[in-house]
């Protein structure tokens, strides 16, 4: 076996002689496993097919180190909550939960692939990082370390086959089941303490809120962040009024919440670092609120925020706005892919970051596996987009003190969703229409001035993304227009300051800023030395 270091910085690691691990998770009994008892979970691992067996069946949000004499490896769940890197320094292999402690600006090189990626979509994609030589642990991915080599294999998918749908008239008998279960783990690993929702507008959100309702679990807040009386405000503290939770409402446009010297704080100077792990966009939207939420002390200390991410994608928003047909050649699939993910920056993806889409396109569609072509698009979301900016959204709480659950990550959700029939997850058919017959309507939160899609605007969305990778930077920024309900004007005007103070002038979308600044940042650090 190779030399390895293992430098846990981060909170919440629990360690024995043979294995770290972080998180919870439950097993295909329902038991409940965390700190001690998650050790135990995976204290008795001795070879790939036991690892491999016991991640499938692992439902919630863990990192995983095993360090035997005979057999090394590190996994992580489907969430990627909790990320991991390694680097080889010599002959010593180093694993680490921070980037940074592999990061040495004496001889770090930024990695002109990854650079694009970054620019183009806000992550880095693959096993990559922004710097060479430092690599990221993929979501639902485990990797084995042998002699000089360190082989990845993945545990998860989200593609499926004909035969793995399921009959159309059986959804409706299984999914309310579904969603209790689900439900009822998360309150099972809460044990009674407080649930703190991120709630928007929308529907993912809200749901969660009407479950927690529905099974007596009062111990919740509920809160808003953004402009104030834009339209997710006062839907979502219409929700929470209904449902007889405490609102708050955080106004990002306020100077006292938000300062415009903020980027020379220490607070600041330790989150973005922690968000980006040099491998992804950080995260602003709710940086302020939930600041804010803690030092006024409107949250308990040993809260558990619950936002809704990714609810849409299994309803299946994602394929749906980009026109992607049950059946389709991997040629349109990559395209597509291309169109509604790589189009952000002034120029076209490089020749690298369209291989690598089209490897992993054309590793699920060969000639004896016939994988549904939307199903193959959504994969992608599962394995790099979701995982990597979604999720690494929610890595704010951590930053703050709090631990997060992702309901709609749920193993049995997640299955139950992957196996809906395409006409039932085209335009999210079922998905909204079953939590409004079943939740909404009968618990009197379904309002006339809903802020869903309509096929109108569906359509108009579809076009946008045919035509916009033609289209010059300040063209894109008017055809997306849309009302700042986030406040990004003012949360990024520091950032740009900063950089028209380097003589980096940008224009276009506000998530330029964010790429460029980060970016600055790093490369300031490293020509610093």
């Amino acid at each position: 076996m190779p030399d390895i270091q293992y430098i846990l910085q981060r909170k919440g690691w629990y360690r024995n002689e043979f294995t770290s691990v972080k998180g919870y998770c439950f097993d295909e009994n329902n038991n409940l496993f965390c700190g001690e008892d998650l050790l135990n979970y995976f204290d008795d691992i001795n070879d790939k097919n036991e690892l491999e067996n016991k991640l499938k069946q692992a439902n919630g949000i863990f990192s995983l180190i095993i360090h035997r004499l005979n057999f090394s490896a590190v996994a992580l769940d489907r969430t990627r909550i909790f990320p991991l890197f390694h680097s080889k320094d010599n002959d010593q292999l180093v694993i680490t939960d921070s980037p940074y402690a592999l990061f040495n600006p004496n001889n770090a090189q930024f990695d002109s692939d990854a650079v694009d990626e970054f620019k183009h979509s806000s992550i880095v994609l693959g096993n990559k990082t922004l710097i060479k030589n430092i690599y990221q642990v993929r979501p639902s991915s485990y990797i084995i370390i042998s002699e000089n080599n360190v082989e990845e294999f993945d545990y998860s998918h989200f593609t499926i086959q004909p035969e793995d749908e399921i009959d159309t008239q059986d959804v409706e008998k299984i999914v309310p089941d579904i969603f209790e279960n689900s439900i009822k783990r998360l309150i099972t690993s809460a044990k009674g303490r407080q649930l703190v929702i991120p709630l928007s507008g929308g529907y993912d959100s809200r749901l969660i809120a009407c479950l927690l309702k529905k099974n007596n679990y009062e111990n919740v807040v509920c809160y808003n962040v953004g402009r104030l009386g834009n339209p997710e405000n006062i839907l979502s503290q219409k929700v929470a009024k209904q449902l007889e939770y405490p609102y708050y409402f955080i106004n990002n446009a306020s100077l006292e919440i938000a300062p415009k010297d903020y980027i020379n704080s220490e607070d600041f100077n330790k989150y973005y670092p922690f968000s980006g792990n040099l491998c992804t966009v950080f995260w602003m939207y709710e940086y302020f609120g939930i600041k804010y939420l803690k030092e006024k002390r409107l949250i308990n200390d040993d809260a558990i925020f619950i936002p809704g991410h990714s609810g849409d994608f299994l309803g299946g928003s994602q394929f749906s706005k980009a026109d992607v047909k049950q059946i389709e050649t991997s040629d349109e699939i990559v395209r597509k892919i291309l169109q509604n993910r790589f189009v952000s920056g002034d120029t076209s993806v490089e020749k690298t970051t369209k291989r690598f889409v089209g490897d992993f396109v054309n590793n699920r569609i060969k000639e004896n596996i016939s994988y549904f072509s939307y199903s193959v698009f959504e994969d992608f979301y599962y394995k790099e987009i979701l995982p990597k900016l979604i999720n690494n959204s929610a890595r704010i709480y951590e930053f703050f003190g709090y631990e997060t659950r992702l309901f709609f990550w749920d193993n049995e959700l997640l299955e139950i969703f992957k196996r809906l029939p395409y006409q039932l997850k085209l335009n999210k058919k079922f998905y909204d229409n079953f939590i409004e017959q079943h939740y909404f309507l009968s618990m009197n939160v379904s309002f006339l001035d809903e802020l869903k899609i309509s096929e109108k605007q569906l359509n108009w969305q579809r076009f946008k993304n045919k035509i916009k990778s033609f289209l010059p930077s300040f063209i894109q920024m008017r055809i997306n227009r849309a009302d700042d309900n986030n406040c990004m004007k003012e949360i990024s005007f520091p950032l740009k300051e900063k950089l028209r103070k380097d003589n980096i002038i940008i224009h276009g979308k506000y998530g330029k800023i964010f790429h460029n600044w980060y970016l600055n940042k790093i490369k300031t650090e490293i020509n610093d030395c």
